[in-house]
């Protein structure tokens, strides 16, 4: 499997994974009452996770492109595996081939997409691999997490 990581346009540290195989249907992104569009997610660690797996398989069923033979507990694995991801904020959408991801300021955006990219295969393309590609410029990133830089305190 491919998957390649881009930035979002004017968004400093959300970033989006492509994947060349599908991924499941999600539920559209939450926004809490009175929050800013900074503050819409997918799901996150505070997310009652049992729920969205229950969700998920609602709203798969008969419409992704594979058969998981335990569906509930696949996505409510997958869900408690990505959400402590270290770097991962926040997932704020996702597509049939993609997730938009916020990323913390202090960390590379490059090891927390492997990991994530290694826990979609690990649970529903367990027999393929994943290579993660960037299109991702210097540029791209916010001046403090240029490519992985370390950051130093200064006295």
């Amino acid at each position: 499997m491919k998957a390649m990581v881009t930035h979002v346009y004017n968004q400093p540290n959300l970033v989006e994974l492509h994947l060349s195989s599908e991924l499941p249907l999600f539920p559209p992104p939450f926004r809490p009452r009175f929050a800013g569009p900074e503050q819409t997610r997918l799901f996150c660690r505070g997310a009652h996770l049992g729920r969205l797996a229950d969700h998920l398989c609602r709203i798969n069923r008969g419409k992704f492109s594979l058969e998981l033979p335990q569906p509930r507990e696949t996505f409510l694995s997958f869900l408690e595996e990505i959400v402590v991801v270290e770097g991962l904020v926040r997932v704020v959408d996702a597509a049939r081939y993609s997730l938009t991801i916020e990323v913390g300021k202090c960390f590379s955006v490059l090891p927390v997409f492997q990991t994530i990219a290694d826990c979609i295969v690990r649970h529903f393309y367990p027999s393929e691999t994943v290579v993660v590609q960037s299109r991702m410029t210097p540029d791209c990133f916010p001046s403090h997490t240029q490519h992985g830089a370390t950051l130093t305190s200064q006295s």
